[in-house]
């Protein structure tokens, strides 16, 4: 038996009220920080699925975060750079007039245009990496978020992809 079918036998008798699920879900955060601390890279794989899955494959603050932090770069200079070039605030400035796809969010822009900007820095310009990481992410004619299978947002995809083992 797996925890799946555990869960399927308790519903399937009665016993899947809020309180027991609760129950359950507290248990296995429990266990989760054994493994986070065991094997992080199982653990973070997850936690990004599990997050996908709840936040229906959009960021939210900690998230975006902690991806943006993973981001590594050598700028302009040749100095070896980590982490958000831009705060979400100054993103929301540069972004202002624009118009995003409904159900983005500050966070999805946060890690699109400091994903961008981590890539292309050596190239392009701050305006010039505004302008193709918007149309890249967020005006993609290609991109179909009803195709089954898909993202209902690029930017998921895309990062869940590159930290992806």
């Amino acid at each position: 038996m797996n925890y799946k079918e555990l869960v399927e036998k308790a519903k399937a008798i009665g016993n899947f009220t809020e309180k027991q699920m609760w129950q359950s879900i507290c248990s296995m955060a429990d266990l989760l920080a054994e493994i986070k601390k065991e094997h992080p890279q199982m653990f973070w794989d997850f936690i990004r699925e599990q997050h996908g899955i709840m936040f229906n494959n959009h960021y939210h603050q900690e998230f975006a975060e902690y991806d943006v932090s993973q981001m590594r770069y050598t700028d302009k200079e040749g100095k070896k750079r980590s982490g958000a070039y831009w705060s979400a605030d100054q993103i929301e400035d540069a972004t202002r007039g624009m118009t995003f796809p409904a159900g983005v969010t500050k966070w999805d822009k946060y890690v699109a245009f400091n994903g961008f900007h981590a890539d292309l820095c050596r190239v392009f310009t701050d305006e010039q990496i505004i302008k193709a990481a918007y149309e890249f992410f967020f005006m993609d004619e290609d991109w179909n978020p009803e195709k089954p299978g898909s993202s209902p947002c690029k930017v998921w995809e895309y990062f869940s992809c590159k930290y992806d083992d």
